[in-house]
């Protein structure tokens, strides 16, 4: 057996209470990347992480915790806090609006994406819309738990969702992966 992942990109429709986080995701970062610049010399993502997480949550009280553990990796991955003091590059204003929301998380239904943005209140729905008929497939065969669903990245144009499923290598053929290429579109 071996684990495969694969990402599809899908215009969407998000809700209010996307918009929510979507708005305030940005300001999170920014408190990451802020804290990291204070800092000298590398510093690994779990012990950053973990000095400043009681001050996230005093700044972003009653968002979901998940939110602290996902921009501070965006920060982390921007490569200002693995780096040397020297080396490292300043990340101008973010002016994205945008979110990414652990796969813990994550629900699909319906054709959209189902997530908590604070820990009391409703959740956010993000409508995917597949442009074709390989991304209205994996939909379906994700929603009927053929593929597990990964972490998302959510825009207010777009998302990004990423699917994983283990496949047998001693098996000639996946009936699901053999299903999603007979619907490929060639451009």
């Amino acid at each position: 057996m071996i684990r495969i992942s694969l990402s599809e990109i899908f215009r969407c429709e998000p809700n209010g209470e996307a918009y929510v986080i979507m708005a305030e995701f940005p300001r999170m970062v920014a408190f990451w990347v802020e804290r990291g610049l204070r800092l000298g010399g590398k510093v690994s993502f779990q012990n950053f992480r973990n000095r400043f997480i009681k001050e996230w949550k005093e700044l972003f009280q009653g968002f979901h915790s998940q939110y602290a553990q996902t921009s501070c990796m965006v920060a982390f991955s921007a490569g200002l806090l693995s780096k040397p003091i020297g080396e490292r590059t300043p990340v101008g204003s973010i002016e994205r609006r945008f979110v990414v929301v652990s796969q813990n998380m994550l629900r699909l239904e319906g054709g959209a994406l189902h997530f908590h943005v604070k820990t009391r209140g409703s959740p956010a729905k993000v409508i995917l819309k597949p442009q074709y008929e390989v991304q209205r497939n994996l939909l379906e065969q994700a929603e009927n738990k053929k593929w597990k669903l990964g972490q998302a990245i959510v825009t207010p144009e777009w998302a990004v969702a990423a699917f994983t499923r283990f496949i047998d290598l001693g098996s000639k053929e996946d009936p699901y992966i053999s299903s999603l290429l007979s619907k490929t579109v060639h451009f």
